[in-house]
């Protein structure tokens, strides 16, 4: 008969193993998602990440502005990132502690009744929060203003 210890050891050794490989896993996740270009202007964001992927949208496109606060998952160590997007398939995401370096404000700003103060409100949102800052008036049909 094995002794109780190798018993303890062959019954608890697969579990340690198996969070060791979620744990490397998600590290492998976090750098293949990590931002190493970002680049914000007059004409609109454009990030690329380190697995090569990149996000871009158009002012002219964006139709939604969001604030997401994390402590925790792929956005946590930077506190979160703000989502903009056009609301359905394209949109850029910039880590919250990038947003004053690319002078992300300046830019969202332009947007047609933004409100930084609710902006600011949603960045200080203890996690975890996400928060609707600002969503384009509807356009109306045929171009007509």
């Amino acid at each position: 008969m094995m002794p109780e210890s190798l018993v303890l050891f062959l019954l608890v050794a697969p579990l340690f193993v198996i969070m060791s490989v979620g744990r490397k896993q998600r590290e492998l996740r976090q750098l293949q998602a990590a931002t190493v270009d970002l680049h914000v202007d007059a004409t609109g964001l454009h990030r690329e990440l380190a697995d090569g992927r990149i996000e871009a949208v158009r002012w002219d496109d964006v139709n939604e502005v969001e604030v997401l606060t994390a402590v925790q998952g792929p956005h946590g160590r930077h506190g979160g990132v703000v989502i903009v997007g056009d609301g359905e398939q394209r949109g850029c995401l910039v880590p919250l502690d990038k947003v004053a370096e690319v002078g992300l404000v300046e830019q969202l700003t332009r947007l047609p009744g933004f409100d930084v103060q609710r902006f600011v409100a949603a960045m200080e949102t203890r996690p975890p929060k996400r928060t609707l800052c600002w969503r384009r008036e509807p356009r109306p049909a045929g171009g007509r203003i």
